[in-house]
């Protein structure tokens, strides 16, 4: 028991610490003004630490612990770290959306290239969870948008059907055009959506009873169906359950 309650002590000082840098870089690239923080701490004359010497501590007091211990449960820290700081990301993101602070970029772009950009680091991930991601659509197709939000937006749903497939999964990119539109498609053969989840799942923190236990805040697709939907595009989605799920990008073509 106090194997666990030491290693769960200096990782709760770890995320603490980690969430202030966060908040701090955050701050300072969009021009926030960082206010200044103080920790509570018994250890001193007047019961507060400034930030800079509770780091010290926090190194101190690792020190003074076996290096296996602090090794055991780094990974799971920095896991946790990286969970907080997509939080933080994620809703600065949606609040500038919300704000109108986002002017997008709109451009001529290939689909081939804008799928790329959405998947270049997830593809790793497929190939450790033992899961495919199959890309098929006309090399020349273009469309009109912001090339890194909307990759941003595609990305979240490839995101999103990893983390409801099983090992074996299938996740498909696909596109079509018609005369008047264009359709980015994101399927997969994973667990699907509940008919009574289906219209929550673009709410912001919404997470269905069937997928408690699948990585994920809740904030992926309302994000995507920001970008999308600031950009005068529509999302939908198809799904059975136990089947599989098919997200929809949809934009229209310039007349």
């Amino acid at each position: 028991m106090g194997f666990y309650l030491t290693s769960y002590y200096i990782i709760g000082k770890l995320l603490f610490i980690k969430s202030l840098c966060v908040y701090q870089t955050i701050c300072r690239s969009y021009y926030i003004p960082v206010l200044p923080v103080i920790i509570p701490c018994t250890g001193s004359r007047n019961g507060l630490y400034p930030v800079p010497i509770y780091r010290i501590m926090v190194v101190v007091d690792a020190l003074l612990y076996p290096l296996e211990t602090v090794k055991k449960f780094s990974q799971k820290t920095g896991t946790a770290l990286k969970r907080i700081e997509q939080l933080i990301l994620s809703m600065l993101k949606i609040a500038r959306l919300d704000t109108g602070n986002i002017l997008f970029d709109k451009r001529t772009c290939l689909i081939q290239e804008l799928v790329k950009n959405a998947i270049t680091e997830l593809t790793i991930r497929a190939t450790q969870e033992k899961k495919q991601i199959i890309v098929n659509g006309k090399s020349n197709q273009v469309i009109m948008c912001d090339m890194d939000w909307t990759s941003e937006a595609i990305g979240n749903l490839v995101k999103n059907a990893l983390d409801h497939t099983e090992i074996g999964g299938i996740i498909k990119i696909t596109w079509e055009s018609t005369p008047t539109m264009i359709r980015i498609l994101v399927s997969d053969n994973g667990s699907g959506i509940a008919p009574e989840d289906i219209r929550h799942i673009f709410k912001r923190f919404y997470r269905s009873k069937y997928s408690l236990n699948t990585p994920g805040i809740g904030l992926g697709l309302p994000l995507a169906k920001s970008i999308i939907e600031g950009q005068e595009g529509l999302i939908s989605v198809q799904s059975v359950l136990h089947e599989g799920t098919t997200f929809s990008v949809s934009f229209l073509t310039k007349s």
